[in-house]
């Protein structure tokens, strides 16, 4: 997050204004990092990855819909079918952290392939929190 970017989310909050205002740049930090938008970052996942993080019954769930729609005649079953293979252990995983991954499962919501809530888990495969520390604060509220 830039200066000018941390500047208008603590202008965005009260509680982060006041805290800017008494210059307590520890607590701003915290409040800003528990309110700052969540960043996507790099996250290669194999089905059994997918079983770690959205849990045995949901990944299941997911991949047999998938199966299910790589093997109808739709125009992205190929696709679906292919980022299949990718999902096997020994091919590495898919990186649902890149933007097309995320089109991608969006439009199999879309599609109705997946549920509102499975686009959901899968999309939060890769949202972390942004990490804000007192020093940017402090920049913030000393330079700007």
């Amino acid at each position: 997050m830039t200066p000018l970017e941390l500047q208008a989310l603590i202008a965005s909050d009260t509680e982060a204004a006041s805290l800017l205002a008494q210059g307590d740049d520890t607590a701003c930090a915290a409040r800003c990092s528990a309110i700052a938008p969540k960043v996507r970052k790099e996250a290669f996942l194999t089905e059994r990855g997918m079983y770690f993080a959205l849990g045995a019954t949901v990944a299941e769930t997911i991949l047999q819909k998938l199966v299910t729609f790589a093997q109808a005649e739709q125009a992205s079953s190929p696709i679906v079918a292919r980022v299949l293979e990718w999902l096997k252990p020994n091919n590495g995983g898919v990186d649902f952290g890149l933007q097309q991954t995320v089109e991608f499962v969006a439009m199999l919501h879309q599609a109705e392939v997946l549920t509102v809530d499975e686009y959901n888990a899968i999309n939060a495969l890769s949202l972390c929190p942004q990490i804000i520390t007192p020093i940017e604060v402090e920049y913030v509220r000393t330079r700007i």
